[in-house]
Parts: structure tokens; sequence; C-alpha cells
């Protein structure tokens, strides 16, 4: 029988791997531990709604805590806790700085329900209360019965006013005349009431032709502002055509 060959352990190469691994260790150890990597400074990006002292308070961003020492994925997700943002991208860059870009939900109405005021964005969820409705605020006052709990989840007393509402929003800024409507009056059975900017009432039916309607409405405003007209009221529902009477 032939004898089998010992394998001889080169000592030398596992030194010089336990060298490596140990250069290592003591390089990552060095990294997060140093001063130099202290998260000096913090880069935000994106805001508007939200300051840069707001995100540091929430992530509890310390300027003497090194930026390798942070959880980038936790941070991200508490971000996304607050109800104004949307999206959230965070990253480290060197030697000491943490760059952060949200992107912030859009404001698409205020609420207003006796005297109570929110804001929602685009899906209909809340953003914020506030305590009256300025001339500042840019954003279309809708009135419409609904209520909000502790935890600031909103209901709407009419799901369907909800999705008429929403889709009512997002063809007014399709068709580019969201900035003229002031007030949605959502509190007749049969009837949408809206009022532009320029005190002109607008009747709308409260049906599944909001795209069709809203098209209408928006040749009239136009003409109306070309004729340099304000007051009246644009009527869809006690005729089939258009009417306007100033």
């Amino acid at each position: 029988m032939k004898k089998r060959k010992k394998r001889r352990l080169n000592t030398g190469k596992v030194i010089l791997v336990l060298s490596l691994v140990l250069m290592i260790i003591t390089a990552i150890g060095v990294t997060v531990t140093s001063s130099m990597f202290d998260s000096k400074e913090v880069e935000l990006v994106g805001n508007k709604e939200l300051t840069k002292e707001e995100v540091i308070k929430i992530l509890n961003i310390s300027s003497n805590k090194n930026i390798f020492q942070y959880n980038i994925n936790k941070m991200e997700k508490k971000l996304l806790e607050h109800n104004y943002i949307e999206t959230v991208d965070i990253k480290r860059k060197f030697p000491d700085k943490l760059s952060i870009t949200i992107k912030e939900k859009k404001e698409v109405a205020i609420l207003s329900n006796k005297n109570n005021y929110c804001y929602i964005d685009s899906n209909g969820e809340f953003l914020k209360k506030i305590q009256e409705v300025e001339d500042k605020n840019k954003v279309i006052v809708t009135d419409i019965e609904y209520n909000i709990d502790k935890n600031n989840k909103i209901s709407f007393k009419d799901e369907e006013n909800k999705k008429r509402l929403l889709y009512l929003l997002n063809d007014l800024q399709d068709k580019k005349i969201y900035d003229r409507i002031a007030n949605i009056n959502f509190q007749n059975d049969d009837i949408i009431n809206m009022k532009t900017i320029n005190n002109i009432e607008i009747l709308l039916p409260k049906d599944n032709n909001i795209d069709y309607n809203i098209s209408r409405i928006s040749e009239v405003l136009i003409d109306l502002q070309n004729k340099n007209k304000k007051n009246g009221t644009i009527d869809l529902v006690s005729s089939r055509n258009v009417v306007y009477r100033p």
C-alpha cells in the first residue's frame, strides 16, 4: 500500500491571512470610533414642510456620533412614519456628512367640517391640522363631513363623496384650473358647489361625469377671463347645456 503524504501546514500563509483579518478589523474599529467621521454636517434636500431641525430631532442625529454608527435602514423607516414624507434616501458622505433626500406629499385640499380643518394628500390621507384658513393657504378648501380618530385617520361620512372629491381635485389639476378654485362644497346631496377666486359660483351635478364637466367648465372660465368677467354662476345642473348667469 502506498503511504499517504501528510500535508504540511503553511504557517506563513496562515500568519499572512490572520494578519490581514486583524488589520481589517482594526481599520473598521478605528473607522467607527474615530471622531474624524463624526456627523458634523446634515444635508437635507427636497424639504418644504419639514425643517432640517425637525429631521435631526426625529432621527436623533448627534454631532459627536460617528456616521458609521447610524443604521441607515432604520433611519429611513423612521422618517417614512412622518405624515408628510413620501420617499426618503439617506447616504453617508465622507468624511463627516449625512445626506438626506426626501420627497414630500403634496397638500391637495383643506378639509373643513364645523370649524375643524386639516390638510390631506392626493390619497385623502391626513397631513396636519390647522386652526383656521388663511389667505396664504394656496390649496382648495373643501366643506365635507369627516372625522379624525386619535391616530389621525380620516373617515368620511360618505365614501362616494371621498372618491368624487379626490377624482375632482386630480381633474382640476390635470385641466390646469386648480389654482382658480377657492372652495368646493360637498354638503348638498345632489350638487357639488364650487367657487372660484373671482367669486364665480359653479354648480356641478354629483354624478360620474366629472371629467367631461370639468372640461366644459374650463372652457367657460377661459372665456370669462378673456372677457374680464367676475362673479356670476356657471350652471351645469339645471340644463344639459352650460349656463352662465351674471
